[in-house]
């Protein structure tokens, strides 16, 4: 549990982030400052490293700084490039919810299989290598920012 010392900010959203954030807030009752702050505290080891890369580059010779850029870009295209897998998979896992959940009639088997194929598609973006490794520290994404309500998936679990 993430101990809080009442740090504020404030941040703007535009209306299309408000209100994605407010519908989320009451499909899993929590407030839309904690889904907020779980995300953030999500990508505070990215954060955390970005800052000490800037100080580098900041500190190093301009000569130095122009490779530093260049290395930076390459890597970025290719974090771009596994980004957009992890949307695709993350698309179409989230069409198969939808799908799984007004089916019904369906048995939990039939469902439970229908969302398993997805394991293999996050393997192959795993097998990529490196860019997991900044994720090893991270702590897993929050359950609020999973879509899901709680631990036992928002009630989910009985469905699937």
């Amino acid at each position: 549990m993430r101990k809080f010392i009442n740090k504020r900010v404030s941040v703007g959203f535009s209306e299309e982030e408000y209100r994605v954030l407010r519908e989320l807030s009451e499909q899993n009752g929590q407030p839309m400052a904690k889904i907020v702050s779980e995300l953030v505290a999500t990508v505070i080891p990215i954060l955390e490293r970005m800052t000490a890369n800037l100080k580098a580059v900041n500190n190093a010779p301009a000569t130095v700084r122009e490779g530093l850029r260049n290395s930076a870009d390459s890597a970025l295209s290719e974090m771009e490039k596994l980004a957009e897998a992890a949307f695709k998979i993350h698309d179409d896992f989230s069409e198969e919810m939808e799908r799984a959940a007004t089916r019904g009639g369906e048995s939990v088997a039939a469902r439970g299989a229908a969302l398993s194929n997805f394991s293999e598609k996050t393997e192959k973006i795993e097998a990529s290598g490196s860019a997991f490794r900044a994720s090893e520290t991270a702590n897993l994404t929050p359950l609020t920012n999973r879509g899901v309500k709680s631990s036992n998936l928002g009630g989910l679990t009985d469905a699937m």
